[in-house]
């Protein structure tokens, strides 16, 4: 049983990211009027997708397959992952007041006003018999904001303790950093690759989905013009706020310079491109960062960590965890705290962080009594 404290909800947070790996489920107490949240004690949970459900999800982001059936298939996995994460921390349904469901995206072209998650949210409050909001990023891009990212309000509540300004990084997939300025201002923006050029490339040359621990990419020598070729990508050098599609430096994989190069030296390459694109864009904010905080999956990764606390100098460079939170929670946390916001109607995007003219909410809410009284 949960112990919610007095004045809060219990919220669910459900993230599967642009690493294509599975979903995150963990938890938040979040504060009635949405402006404070509590950390849970309960551990966050991680359901795998199938290799073929991986393979699936990666060819309709290239524009083959089913999407309806693929739809239903993840919403299924959703459901799984929510019901696991509920018995292993002893949590009855009826104690969890939403669920924020965030779905795989597919694509991500907010320039074209166009961007999609997969997941349907009838279907997994059916499925839980819980409260669930989905579709977090389209009315943002509606309103012709980028769509993305949209956890900067989330790490401006866990860091309102340090010492300002400071970054909060994501590495998933795509990378993404929150700058928190001396009096709290947020801007936010995608730096560049994050983990998909690696896992991507990995598994192209060792079968691998991924390089754990960054051991292989220890071994090898970056080659730096090619590193370069993503620097002086324009992208790079563009103001926040911005955002990528998974895919958006896929080119390099295709350079002719990797056929003569080591799986090591691809990997260290690859690597240092990360770690290169995600330091050069703390320079596209008004102060320089106290301390760069490193959150997602990429922070598992000590090769890259030791690539941007070198390609940082001086600054530190920190997994979360230093700061006491518990890293493998924090984005499906997130968005446990923008379900709420958006059941309250409060904004959870914002000129500098999305692009958006004003502040923005969104979400579509599923009332889990509503689809009961349908049937």
């Amino acid at each position: 049983m949960s112990n919610k404290p007095d004045g809060y909800l219990l919220a669910i947070g459900l993230m599967s990211g642009t690493s294509v790996d599975g979903v995150d489920v963990a938890s938040l107490y979040v504060s009635a009027d949405g402006k404070h949240v509590l950390q849970t004690d309960h551990q966050p949970y991680m359901l795998d997708y199938s290799v073929s459900t991986r393979s699936d999800v990666i060819e309709l982001i290239a524009g083959n397959g089913n999407e309806k059936l693929l739809e239903n298939k993840l919403t299924q996995h959703h459901a799984q992952a929510v019901e696991q994460f509920l018995q292993r921390n002893n949590i009855p349904p009826s104690d969890v007041y939403v669920i924020g469901f965030h779905g795989q995206t597919v694509l991500h072209d907010p320039n074209n006003n166009m961007t999609k998650q997969l997941g349907d949210g009838q279907l997994l409050s059916k499925l839980t018999g819980i409260d669930v909001v989905y579709d977090f990023r389209s009315e943002d891009v509606a309103q012709g904001g980028q769509g993305a990212p949209l956890l900067p309000i989330y790490h401006q509540l866990i860091m309102e303790d340090q010492d300002l300004p400071i970054i909060v990084v994501n590495i998933g997939g795509v990378a993404n950093i929150t700058w928190i300025g001396p009096n709290g201002q947020l801007m936010a923006c995608d730096t560049g690759p994050g983990n998909a050029l690696i896992d991507d490339m990995m598994e192209r040359c060792t079968g691998r989905q991924l390089d754990m621990h960054g051991q292989l990419a220890a071994k090898g020598i970056a080659n730096q013009e090619l590193v370069d070729k993503v620097i002086l990508d324009d992208y790079l050098s563009k103001s926040p706020p911005k955002s990528l599609d998974r895919n958006h430096f896929h080119w390099l994989l295709d350079d002719p310079a990797f056929n003569a190069m080591t799986d090591a030296d691809i990997m260290a390459t690859l690597t240092e491109v990360t770690a290169q694109s995600i330091i050069l864009s703390g320079k596209l904010f008004p102060d320089s960062a106290t301390k760069w905080v490193i959150t997602g999956g990429g922070r598992h990764n000590q090769t890259l960590m030791m690539m941007l606390k070198r390609a940082a100098k001086e600054c530190p460079v920190v997994a979360i965890e230093s700061l006491g939170f518990n890293g493998d929670a924090i984005e499906a946390q997130g968005f446990a705290l923008l379900a709420v916001l958006s059941q309250l109607g409060l904004p959870y995007s914002f000129p500098h962080t999305t692009g958006v003219s004003k502040p923005c909410s969104g979400g579509i809410l599923v009332d889990h009594a509503d689809i009961m009284h349908q049937t």
